[in-house]
């Protein structure tokens, strides 16, 4: 064989496979996938939203010993939640010399008391409280509700303790 006879077998050759390629993509029909888009559907459905309202009945108790200053928190369940399953997430912020912040940690109930020992709170005690109601197992959160707990203590003496719900904001 010759070189010009095998040139011309290859050019026959890439000229029979670009006709096989344009008749395959003419002829073939379009063939239906799981995805079908060429009919119309349509779908409706509601939405509700949870309106988890503030605690109900939010106190704020103060009480000191000689080595530990003591904040009792209590609250009634947020009215849309009576009967429901209802978590409550407590965190606090210390303003004192030593003190420091906490949680948020899950509390299950209606009071949480927190505890600050005379070795934290030397100078001066101030504690701002937040707690949140959840709807137990989801991600639905209530209004916070705050308060706030502030003293002056000294050796375990304590002036002008006090503790007073700041409100829901």
């Amino acid at each position: 064989m010759n070189t010009t006879y095998r040139n011309r077998r290859h050019s026959v050759a890439w000229i029979l496979v670009v006709l096989f390629i344009i008749v395959s993509a003419l002829t073939l029909p379009p063939q239906s996938t799981d995805a079908e888009w060429n009919q119309g559907h349509h779908a409706s459905g509601t939405f509700q939203a949870a309106n988890i309202g503030p605690l109900r009945n939010f106190q704020c108790d103060a009480s000191n010993t000689l080595l530990t200053t003591r904040v009792d928190l209590r609250w009634d369940t947020p009215a849309e939640l009576v009967g429901e399953d209802v978590t409550y997430e407590v965190s606090w912020e210390g303003s004192g010399l030593l003190s420091g912040s906490g949680g948020p940690i899950e509390v299950r109930g209606n009071q949480y008391t927190y505890r600050q020992t005379l070795l934290t709170g030397v100078l001066d005690f101030g504690v701002d409280f937040t707690v949140v109601p959840k709807l137990a197992n989801t991600r639905w959160a209530g209004e916070s509700s705050y308060a706030s707990a502030n003293g002056f203590t000294l050796l375990g003496a304590v002036g002008g303790f006090d503790c007073e719900i700041v409100g829901p904001n």
